[in-house]
């Protein structure tokens, strides 16, 4: 028989829920927004497949070769730079991206806007019943 925990969470204010997080801008689950060219090493906007709101907002458009993020050169060699750095983004902080598009170098300038997913999880929700949370955390 299953334990059920939503109910024993609920006797001390904790309820399931779902809320808005904040994605990865190069990736939605497994699937990649960006892959790459073995022979170049340029890193490129996969074409033919609905782009996230970074992508969007700033006006980026598949095939498009990302080039450099707020001056810093990114390509095959050092992608998982590039994927970490974007995690310290924060919500319109402001972003330079050089681009190629169609053989021209260009600099597109905005802010950051990050996608955002739905997700599970278990969020204190009535602070009357903390009292009660903390004395079964104590044990």
């Amino acid at each position: 028989t299953p334990i059920p925990y939503a109910t024993y969470l609920a006797k001390v204010g904790v309820t399931y829920s779902t809320e808005k997080v904040a994605g990865n801008v190069f990736l939605k689950g497994q699937s990649p927004y960006i892959t790459e060219n073995q022979e170049t090493k340029e890193i490129i906007i996969i074409p033919n497949i609905e782009l996230n709101d970074f992508y969007t907002n700033l006006g980026l458009k598949g095939s498009d070769i990302l080039v450099s993020i707020n001056d810093k050169n990114y390509s095959l060699e050092n992608i998982y730079d590039m994927i970490s750095d974007s995690e310290k983004w924060k919500e319109n902080d402001s972003i330079s991206v050089k681009i190629k598009r169609e053989g021209k170098e260009q600099i597109i300038k905005g802010k950051v806007k990050l996608p955002y997913e739905e997700k599970d999880s278990f969020i204190a929700t009535d602070a009357t019943k903390t009292a009660l949370k903390e004395a079964w955390l104590k044990g």
